[in-house]
């Protein structure tokens, strides 16, 4: 295994740990900032698995659009968090 697969699996790790996270934290608080949360790192999984399976290359408008996605609602989550009324 190479250090950029190593590095690939323990962000996935990562992005799944934050999704369930963010699940749990809807369930047990109904937050939804820590549902959008979970979801935005949901679709960083997402890129990362094509990457580990080499897809990334073939389906590279999906990869850029399921970062977008994740960055997209990152930047909402933050926006909820500072106008929250």
């Amino acid at each position: 295994m190479t250090g950029v697969t190593i590095g690939l699996i323990m962000n996935l790790a990562f992005c799944l740990v934050i999704l369930a996270l963010g699940i749990w934290g809807f369930i047990k608080r109904s937050s939804t900032p820590a549902l959008y949360m979970g979801i935005a790192f949901g679709f960083y999984a997402v890129s990362h698995v094509l990457s580990l399976t080499g897809l990334i290359q073939s389906l590279n408008v999906v990869g850029v659009v399921t970062r977008f996605i994740g960055y997209a609602l990152s930047v909402y989550v933050i926006y909820l968090i500072i106008f929250k009324k």
